[in-house]
């Protein structure tokens, strides 16, 4: 017993020093926080949400809305820069923070964020924090029946079952996420005629090929209306690292960033479709 209470208090003391130390380069090493990035805060909440917000030229109303959830290591400068990509599209983009205004540059912290914000048994993934981003577009004066939500990592995960617990989107993209595994969430994204679109690397050491197709052959015995998968066979997890390699205009971040932009624009613009 008693080296089980050592071993706790040493796990403890190295989790405080690690908190400690990633606080330290936060300061130090130009690294910008979740609260230095985000330009927003919800309204209307009890507990406020950390937001960044990019709003099209013409301005918010009666925009279509793309919601935009963070990979493991938090709300950062990537996710803002992506947003601003996507208000030049048309959209009214928010970018959600799911970790209470925390962030890390360092795997370990960022492992402990998700699971204890979204990988737990029990953890909401966030629901509560991306509702709130939804209702802050709507007080904006966009158009939240036309509404998407796209997810990195851990993002991923929590946008797939943000959209299927809520019924709230007509969109939804999945870069790298962490696979719906109920068919009752399924069936719920056929029910609200949910359009989804995934993209997965083939070297991805978090989900397999097999769990990759698993994932679509359950969206699709669901009769989702819209399933569309891109697999990417020599690219890894999270391979779309930011907004250089988007913008690079070729390879693999570049070509899925840009399916994806393609798909909304069509699912909730109507782009190529023939609707208004």
């Amino acid at each position: 017993m008693q080296s089980v209470i050592t071993a706790a208090g040493t796990i403890a003391a190295l989790t405080a020093a690690l908190v400690l130390y990633d606080e330290a380069q936060d300061v130090n090493g130009g690294f910008q926080k979740t609260k230095e990035v985000a330009n927003d805060v919800s309204s209307a909440d009890e507990n406020p949400t950390l937001l960044y917000v990019a709003v099209p030229e013409g301005g918010a109303n009666n925009a279509p809305v793309v919601l935009v959830l963070h990979e493991f290591f938090g709300l950062l400068q990537r996710e803002a820069e992506l947003c601003d990509e996507l208000a030049r599209e048309g959209f009214v983009a928010v970018a959600v923070d799911l970790f209470q205004g925390r962030s890390t540059r360092l795997v370990p912290r960022a492992i402990f964020l998700a699971v204890n914000n979204c990988l737990r048994p029990g953890a909401t993934w966030g629901q509560s924090e991306v509702e709130a981003g939804l209702k802050h577009a709507a007080a904006l004066g966009a158009d939240v029946t036309r509404a998407g939500v796209i997810g990195f990592c851990v993002g991923g995960g929590a946008a797939a079952r943000f959209a299927a617990n809520t019924g709230a989107v007509r969109s939804l993209g999945v870069f790298y996420g962490k696979p719906l595994d109920d068919e009752a969430q399924a069936e719920a994204l056929a029910r609200t005629k949910t359009s989804v679109w995934a993209a997965y690397g083939g070297r991805d050491n978090q989900f397999s090929a097999s769990d990759v197709d698993a994932y679509e052959r359950l969206l699709t015995n669901a009769s989702v209306p819209e399933v569309c998968f891109e697999r990417y066979p020599e690219e890894g997890h999270a391979f779309v690292r930011d907004l250089a390699t988007v913008r690079a205009g070729t390879g693999a971040a570049s070509d899925a960033w840009c399916s994806c932009v393609a798909f909304l624009k069509r699912t909730l613009q109507g782009v190529g479709t023939g609707a208004a």
